[in-house]
């Protein structure tokens, strides 16, 4: 039985709920190949699975440098990208995935992990973004085709609200990052001021005129003028 094929057979039997069984089972492959590309990257799943992702990074890492390939690369990238994101390491984390979409570029997988990333970095026009362009070009379901252009459209849109407010940014000498972070949090913002202002309380003469700036002072540290 080939190396591959009892990697396959432990894999298929895990139980999600408690993965020390299939840890135990990978550790003496471990042992005997301690350079396989593939036990690597399996050992690092197993723990990356049972919640140990500090564990599994180094596993992940080590299977990358051992030369994976095929799709077992696809997936070390895709886990690899999003156990950096669970770690808090953000930047890195999109790194592995631009680095998995440029080994491979049609994966929609890569592709929507990588939006977790930008939405968890604050990033929610790219995100939102990254997650149109998947659909748009990879969904197929007969609903959807009807929406297609619509939803490239939109995806414009969401480019363009970003690109707009980088180049803002860069004029003003600002950092560019940080105002993706401010322009999300302006959008809530203002979300939520068009919410308190079509409350007919805000309006009504017989709660006091400074009802309304009182609301919106409290919400958001500001004065009306």
């Amino acid at each position: 039985m080939s190396l591959d094929v009892e990697l396959d057979r432990i894999v298929a039997a895990r139980n999600r709920d408690d993965m020390q069984p299939t840890i135990d089972a990978l550790l003496p492959y471990l042992e005997t190949h301690p350079g396989a590309a593939r036990v690597l990257y399996e050992v690092g799943g197993a723990y990356d699975t049972a919640g140990e992702e500090e564990i599994a990074r180094g596993f992940y890492e080590r299977a990358l440098d051992a030369g994976l390939q095929g799709d077992v690369l696809r997936r070390c990238y895709l886990q690899y990208g999003s156990t950096l994101r669970n770690l808090g390491e953000l930047e890195r984390s999109l790194e592995v995935f631009d680095q998995g979409l440029r080994a491979f570029p049609g994966s929609p997988s890569l592709a929507v992990f990588r939006t977790l990333t930008l939405h968890a970095a604050g990033r929610a026009d790219a995100a939102i973004a990254g997650l149109l362009e998947v659909i748009a070009e990879e969904a197929s379901a007969p609903d959807l085709d009807r929406y297609r252009l619509a939803i490239r459209r939109q995806r414009g849109v969401y480019r363009l609200a970003r690109r707009q407010r980088r180049l803002t940014a860069h004029g003003a000498g600002l950092d560019p990052a940080e105002e993706d972070r401010d322009g999300e949090r302006s959008s809530r913002e203002e979300r939520v001021r068009r919410q308190m202002r079509s409350d007919p309380r805000w309006h009504d003469p017989g709660c006091g005129a400074s009802r309304g700036a009182r609301w919106e002072q409290r919400a958001f540290g500001v004065r009306r003028t």
